[in-house]
């Protein structure tokens, strides 16, 4: 009987050696990594059919884990469960936009963990039969989220530039500045700059929550010229002030 393999990327030790030995009880092939980045390295070489992770670690965490994944094809569909001492609105919506299939607060039943395990692995499965089975139907869906993937990406890599531009957008993926305008607004319904500064916004609120810095060093890593044009576009596109998130 094939094993379905499962990757914990935990930095506590002593959670995440109690993790590898309860899920290898449960007759799945664990591996585990310390930390973001060993974990997303961890995926990528052995392409687990799960994803256990903390949020907050060192050198990479939970967030930007699961943002990498999603972004590249080879790992989208791999499901991703988030373990963290509190579940807020604010960090909940901010893993599920960037594909965190579910959240499980600590302390937590290892019964519970065990279910969600299974039923996310079960739901991949079937999808990737259906995919199997219908080809030409997945080339259609996907292909509006491969060019996000992309764009996101050159946003991503560009996030502290605050004179990013629709031209250096479009060179990087290789498109005429018309191609990308009717593109993202065909895929997202929205103008490119619009897309950028939701995009610059809602990463910000990802640092906030992680206590990245202060609103100047965020406002700053996010491409925003000022903390005053930073607070008032912050508190348009969520209704709040980004003091009052957390």
């Amino acid at each position: 009987m094939i094993k379905n393999k499962i990757v914990v990327v935990e930095d506590e030790a002593e959670l995440r050696n109690t993790l590898v030995d309860i899920l290898t009880l449960h007759k799945f092939h664990v591996e585990a990594a310390a930390n973001g980045q060993e974990g997303l390295n961890l995926i990528r070489r052995v392409m687990p059919d799960l994803v256990v992770s903390d949020v907050m670690m060192p050198v990479k965490d939970g967030f930007d884990l699961v943002r990498e994944l999603k972004m590249d094809e080879n790992t989208e569909l791999i499901p991703v469960i988030f373990l963290t001492a509190s579940v807020t609105p604010a960090t909940k919506l901010s893993g599920l936009e960037f594909g965190a299939d579910d959240y499980i607060t600590k302390p937590f039943l290892m019964d519970e963990l065990i279910l969600k395990c299974k039923n996310l692995i079960s739901t991949r499965e079937k999808l990737l039969q259906k995919m199997y089975t219908t080809p030409e139907q997945i080339v259609t869906e996907t292909e509006g989220t491969r060019f996000l993937k992309k764009l996101k990406k050159v946003v991503e890599t560009e996030l502290g530039n605050p004179d990013l531009s629709m031209a250096d957008i479009a060179e990087a993926l290789h498109m005429s500045t018309s191609g990308l305008q009717k593109k993202i607004k065909s895929t997202t319904n929205k103008s490119v700059s619009q897309f950028v500064r939701e995009y610059r916004l809602k990463r910000s609120r990802d640092l906030i929550i992680m206590n990245y810095g202060n609103l100047s060093e965020i406002a700053e890593k996010t491409g925003f010229r000022s903390l005053s044009y930073f607070t008032t576009s912050f508190k348009s596109y969520f209704g709040e002030s980004p003091s009052h998130v957390g």
